[in-house]
């Protein structure tokens, strides 16, 4: 479910940035990367160390994200500096792909 209703994100941003854009109106998304949050601690429960060891291992710069990292990128969104970004999936991941 948890695909699902990220498709249905990006369907949805879609059809309001053409629909809202000639008022002036951005509309964006957001694909956030792992971060510190209690769906990943509960993959990681089992094992913790090793796998966490492991999986931060796999990530381009090598942690996940923190306190910070993604509502940054949503306070770009809503402010000023942003008002010719609309219709994108802005992805904060890291690199994670």
């Amino acid at each position: 479910m948890y695909v699902v209703s990220k498709s249905a994100v990006d369907l949805r941003t879609r059809v309001m940035f053409t629909e809202l854009g000639h008022r002036d109106i951005t509309v964006n998304s957001i694909s956030p990367g792992p971060s510190n949050m209690s769906m990943l601690n509960h993959l990681l429960e089992e094992n913790l160390d090793v796998m966490e060891a492991m999986f931060l291992q796999s990530l381009p710069m090598g942690r996940i994200g923190k306190q910070g990292d993604i509502s940054d990128v949503v306070a770009f969104l809503a402010s000023d500096d942003a008002r010719w970004v609309t219709g994108p999936k802005l992805r904060a991941d890291g690199g994670v792909r």
